[in-house]
């Protein structure tokens, strides 16, 4: 269940990013957030509502947004981090992660997007970019085996299985697909076995990487193609 969003705060140097995201969050979840152009105004003057969720630009310092993560989880132990990134960068992905934030999000970021990935953090989940789990994924893939010949190739799969795919492929739970995709929970394991049954895969990890090497993660669907998904379920 997600964690129940009144307040929320923007650290972001940048005025009018600063002001639109304020205005579209606010909008969106219909909670309050407030904005500071660094983390010394925030210090300055703190607001007096206890935020459950925070967005930090630290622009591409990998020392500052690690200090910056640490400093805001000593004043808001209990809220979400989330790092806004102008372009990314693996070190300072890593760096935030480890001093505490709870997911790390580019800037050209369209806002559809950064909604549902604010409503997954806020449902405890991180939320990382694309080219992370590609990272992670080709450093896995580099450590293992040469997959079984026996593997079937992707046309085998339907388009829903696919979206089901890249979904566990990216490391999210059935909970996270099923709310992605508008389906149940017990619809997602019912695609998930006959993903692994199709392809011939023993588990989820070994599907992961059948996706890999069959460039799965990088298909695309048009936008008619996509569900139309509920309003973010923040809770007030």
């Amino acid at each position: 269940m997600a964690r129940p969003l009144k307040a929320g705060i923007i650290i972001e140097s940048n005025t009018m990013l600063r002001e639109g995201l304020v205005r579209v969050l606010s909008e969106a979840t219909k909670a309050t957030f407030f904005g500071f152009a660094s983390l010394e105004e925030l210090a300055s003057k703190p607001p007096t509502a206890q935020p459950e969720l925070l967005l930090v630009d630290f622009s591409i310092a990998t020392d500052t947004a690690a200090q910056g993560v640490e400093s805001l989880r000593q004043l808001y132990s209990d809220a979400a981090i989330v790092v806004l990134a102008p372009t990314y960068l693996h070190t300072q992905l890593v760096a935030a992660i480890r001093a505490g934030a709870s997911g790390y999000i580019l800037t050209d970021t369209n806002c559809e997007t950064l909604i549902k990935s604010l409503e997954l953090i806020l449902l405890g989940e991180r939320v990382i970019p694309r080219p992370a789990i590609e990272i992670l994924m080709a450093k896995e893939v580099a450590g293992m085996p040469a997959l079984p010949a026996t593997l079937f190739p992707p046309k085998t799969l339907s388009t829903r299985e696919v979206d089901i795919l890249k979904g566990l492929s990216n490391g999210m739970s059935n909970k996270i697909i099923a709310r992605q995709w508008g389906i149940s929970e017990a619809t997602v394991k019912v695609h998930v076995k006959s993903i692994l049954r199709k392809i011939h895969a023993r588990n989820r990890t070994e599907a992961a990487r059948w996706a890999w090497h069959h460039g799965v993660l990088h298909q695309s669907r048009t936008a008619d193609d996509l569900p139309q998904l509920p309003s973010p379920a923040f809770q007030h």
